[in-house]
């Protein structure tokens, strides 16, 4: 993924495999908007994730993801201007909630 996935300011070692880093992730989980590094402070991180960021984060397709919002079978999503927008809280909750619990046996 290339740079402009993120916004302006992103430094290549802050991307992963899923085209954001942990240490983006981690500013977008305490809610500070920037990742911590002061030469980028100045270029804010959108808490908001596009369809190609969430869909490089769960490791499926964006048409995957595109026919999860059809069925509301996905994670939560709103739309702004049209255009589908995601919070990084909302995806791990829902991930959270897909995972099986294991209670004691019948």
């Amino acid at each position: 993924m290339g740079l402009h996935t993120l916004g302006r300011g992103v430094h290549p070692a802050d991307l992963g495999e899923c085209g954001f880093g942990p240490r983006v992730i981690d500013s977008l989980r305490r809610g500070l908007g920037s990742v911590s590094n002061a030469a980028e402070a100045a270029a804010p991180v959108s808490p908001l994730l596009d369809s190609r960021e969430v869909a490089s984060y769960l490791k499926v397709s964006e048409s995957t993801l595109s026919r999860w919002r059809s069925a509301e079978s996905g994670p939560p999503f709103i739309k702004l201007g049209g255009i589908a927008r995601y919070r990084l809280e909302a995806i791990d909750e829902w991930l959270q909630n897909l995972e099986p619990h294991h209670g004691p046996p019948n």
